[in-house]
């Protein structure tokens, strides 16, 4: 079953190694989205522990990650049309925009 989840991260140093961190988010099976920041959407049939034990393979020890599926509906300000529209394919549920 595909599920959509919410990813953010902190990367602290040393280290600090983002590219390949993006580079791993993008390369999960399914699709995604980048809102901004580092701050993720991924839609994919992974769970929230498959998700972060391949994140965590390109973490440093001190780094955080926040995993976490999303709910039912949503709402946004100021979003990309391209955002808007991969929550809208992606994200089964009531929205607003």
């Amino acid at each position: 079953m595909t599920k959509t989840y919410s990813i953010n991260y902190n990367l602290s140093n040393p280290g600090r190694n983002y590219q390949r961190l993006i580079n791993t988010i993008k390369s999960l099976p399914g699709t995604w989205a980048h809102p901004g920041g580092s701050h993720w959407f991924v839609s994919t049939h992974l769970s929230g522990v498959e998700i972060r034990s391949r994140l965590n393979s390109v973490m440093d020890g001190n780094d955080q990650l926040y995993i976490h599926t999303v709910g039912d509906d949503w709402w946004t300000q100021n979003a990309s049309t391209e955002i808007v529209g991969w929550l809208r394919a992606n994200w089964k549920s009531s929205c607003r925009v």
